[in-house]
């Protein structure tokens, strides 16, 4: 999988998007927006791919979770500050 982060239509917010790497041209399986993050930085996978780190430039780290099939696929379980 591919994850992406990119500024939100609403203010103050970022939209994560998941990508199938093998079919990245079919667009995301899997989008939502997190609030409160529209300066993310950098994302990371857990080496099971069932969490995504997201950093931001306020220093913030927020751990989504990313498990298909959830009602919210990428809900932030905590954050860092």
């Amino acid at each position: 999988s591919v994850a992406v982060a990119a500024p939100h239509a609403a203010p103050g917010a970022a939209e994560v998007k998941l990508f199938d790497a093998a079919q990245y041209e079919r667009g995301p399986f899997s989008a939502a927006t997190v609030p409160g993050v529209a300066d993310a930085l950098s994302l990371q996978f857990s080496p099971d791919g069932q969490r995504l780190l997201l950093l931001t430039a306020a220093r913030r780290l927020l751990l989504l979770d990313t498990k298909p099939g959830s009602d919210k696929p990428l809900a932030v379980l905590h954050t860092f500050e």
